[in-house]
């Protein structure tokens, strides 16, 4: 299982997995998380992961990060959606 890290600010939810995926929710109006909202509303996304990185950074050991594998090739990937490495500027 990809490990996951997640920021509530008000009424919405982003939730950033490691594999690259960002989801967002309104979580008043979407309490069972069914409409994902990150691509309709990018600047929200972009802000809770840049306020969810910079608490990471703060907040967690580095040693308990998830670490890159340097023998992965998405060139062989067997998902339809290949890693997208999001968090590039400190891993």
């Amino acid at each position: 299982m990809t490990p996951h890290s997640a920021i509530r600010e008000g009424d919405f939810k982003l939730i950033f997995d490691w594999y690259g995926r960002l989801r967002l929710y309104d979580i008043e109006n979407d309490p069972f998380e069914k409409n994902d909202l990150s691509k309709t509303s990018p600047e929200q996304t972009k802000e809770l992961f840049k306020k969810l990185k910079g608490w990471i950074k703060e907040n967690i050991d580095k040693r308990y990060w998830p670490t890159l594998n340097p023998s992965y090739n998405a060139d062989n990937e067997v998902r339809d959606e290949k890693f997208k490495v999001l968090f590039n500027d400190i891993l």
